[in-house]
């Protein structure tokens, strides 16, 4: 499990998890309260963190994060 920082965010508290094996990759990032979650599941392996901020840029109305 891991804990987004609100710094990034915009002070929305986020949780999630994510995991990657053989040619799969899992990331489900929700509030607390469970009141808005997003999983994306494909059919990579996991190269880095790019993909969980990506995911949850746009639902959670996220600025893109620079440098990314």
């Amino acid at each position: 499990m891991f804990g987004l920082d609100p710094a990034v965010t915009g002070g929305l508290r986020l949780r999630g998890m994510a995991g990657s094996m053989y040619g799969f990759h899992l990331v489900v990032v929700g509030t607390p309260d469970g009141e808005r979650t997003i999983a994306v599941h494909t059919n990579t392996e996991a190269k880095g963190w790019e993909l969980v901020f990506r995911a949850v840029e746009t639902p959670f109305d996220i600025p893109p994060v620079e440098g990314l």
